[in-house]
């Protein structure tokens, strides 16, 4: 299934990237619907933005699921939804964080974490 669940993530992905112009921002595994099919489809895109490389805009999205750069406040992007996918592989195979540890409560300690201790 986590195959499946990730390629369909990756192909939805890549037609907001690539057809609409949009990077997701928050891509995690509560941002994920799975329907009684199997059909893995992308939400909450309340995050969204579209991806312009010359404009620069305040970071948005769980920082457990960030891209070190963006935890250190750089440009986020389309790159970034696909780190944010490894993250959640990773949150569906283990039942858990990517970062051992990481505590949903106090998101500045996950971005510092994420940002600067890999």
């Amino acid at each position: 299934r986590v195959v499946s669940y990730t390629r369909q993530i990756l192909l939805g992905l890549e037609y907001i990237h690539n057809s609409e112009g949009i990077a997701h921002c928050d891509i995690k595994g509560s941002n994920v619907l799975v329907g009684e099919n199997g059909e893995a489809k992308i939400a909450d895109f309340g995050c969204a933005k579209w991806d312009e490389p010359e404009v620069t805009e305040p970071v948005k999205g769980t920082p457990a699921f960030m891209a070190p750069e963006v935890a250190r406040g750089e440009r986020q992007g389309k790159e970034n939804d696909i780190w944010a996918v490894g993250c959640t592989v990773i949150e569906m195979v283990t039942g858990s964080s990517p970062w051992i540890g990481a505590d949903s409560t106090d998101p500045v300690s996950v971005l510092y974490r994420v940002g600067y201790l890999g």
